[in-house]
């Protein structure tokens, strides 16, 4: 009786992630907007074209196109389904190495932003993927969305130091300054970023007081969870970030589940 109460979460946790998974990936055909515009990235560089003169608008740095061109030589259908699985495994690999467990890893996995993120195949968890790696090799992967890992980045400065910070992000983020300085003429203004959910000034307050937590605390969740509300721009997907501020208390985050669906339905 004891052994099942202590394996319930784990089966919860495993039967959501399936659920979700099979869900997410039936709705691949008419999904993935994001994997798709990716994808097409890929197949510019394999053709000999410029990817960031493609009719679907493709902003990240450079450097990303060495990940994404050995991807566009898969079929499109095996890519948005490795794309789905490498997707929701980074996000699990990041709750668990935080140790958060099984039921309140699940109730995570059930909020609206997280589920709508998997669906349009964003690449937020190619940037949170650095987390998991040592500082000069997580850099990379950290610049490519810096409104979702802004926060964690001025945690990483504060635990390894500056000289260290200097050596990991002095290279990737020259290259991310020389980018943004070439690509300003093309990069669309925050009034035409129609799917910009980003708070403003008013979230600038909260981000603040969640990066103090996270050094108060030592603790990283609160850091990852404060870049949405300091970021000019954040599409909605990108919010699921935020969950991580109260992943280790189940009943808060699961009433922020329910009235963040309610939410969704109502807008």
């Amino acid at each position: 009786m004891t052994t099942l109460k202590t394996k319930t979460p784990v089966i919860l946790l495993i039967s959501i992630c399936l659920v979700l998974l099979v869900t997410i990936i039936q709705q691949l055909p008419s999904h993935g907007v994001d994997v798709y515009i990716l994808y097409s990235a890929g197949k510019a560089v394999i053709a000999g074209a410029n990817p960031y003169q493609m009719e679907m608008k493709f902003y990240s740095p450079a450097w990303m196109l060495a990940l994404l061109t050995p991807m566009a030589l898969l079929p499109l259908g095996i890519v948005r389904v490795l794309w789905t699985l490498a997707s929701m495994t980074t996000w699990i690999a990041i709750l668990h190495v935080a140790k958060i467990q099984p039921l309140n890893i699940a109730l995570f996995l059930l909020n609206p932003f997280f589920v709508k993120g998997m669906l349009l195949g964003s690449y937020d968890w190619l940037c949170l993927i650095g987390v998991l790696m040592p500082a000069g090799l997580g850099a990379w992967f950290l610049l490519l969305k810096p409104q979702v890992a802004l926060g964690y980045m001025f945690f990483q400065l504060r635990k390894i130091g500056l000289r260290r910070a200097i050596y990991a992000y002095i290279v990737p983020g020259l290259l991310l300054l020389s980018f943004a300085a070439t690509s300003l003429s093309r990069t669309p203004i925050l009034s035409d970023m129609w799917w910009n959910r980003s708070l403003g000034l008013w979230g600038v307050p909260i981000g603040l007081a969640l990066m103090y937590v996270s050094f108060k605390e030592e603790n990283p969740l609160f850091a990852l969870a404060a870049a949405p509300f300091m970021s000019p721009y954040v599409g909605i997907q990108s919010w699921a970030v935020a969950f991580f501020a109260i992943v280790k208390n189940k009943y808060a985050l699961g009433l922020a589940v329910i009235v963040s669906w309610i939410w969704f339905m109502v807008r």
